[in-house]
């Protein structure tokens, strides 16, 4: 399923370190109900074969991290928390 925005254009909108990440099933993504408490729905733009959830989430957390600065980022209390939620589905 290609739901939401590109990962990279809603991970460079998260303002704060509190972020839920839920990863859909390879082939039937996230149930609608949980898509629609989400805060923020993404996708990973590829092309060919889609990637399993495992990388799907590998690849969602690298680009969370790079986004926010990578382990040289301001530490967590620097940032008031958000509670962003973000679904991101391949």
């Amino acid at each position: 399923a290609r739901a939401g925005r590109p990962l990279s254009d809603v991970a460079a909108g998260l303002t704060g370190p509190d972020v839920g990440l839920l990863v859909g099933a390879e082939r039937d993504g996230l149930p609608d109900d949980v898509v629609a408490a989400c805060d923020h729905v993404a996708h990973i733009p590829i092309r060919g074969e889609s990637l399993n959830a495992a990388m799907a989430a590998t690849v969602a957390l690298y680009e969370l991290s790079r986004a926010a600065g990578g382990p040289s980022s301001p530490s967590s209390a620097d940032f008031p928390p958000t509670g962003d939620i973000v679904a991101a589905d391949e």
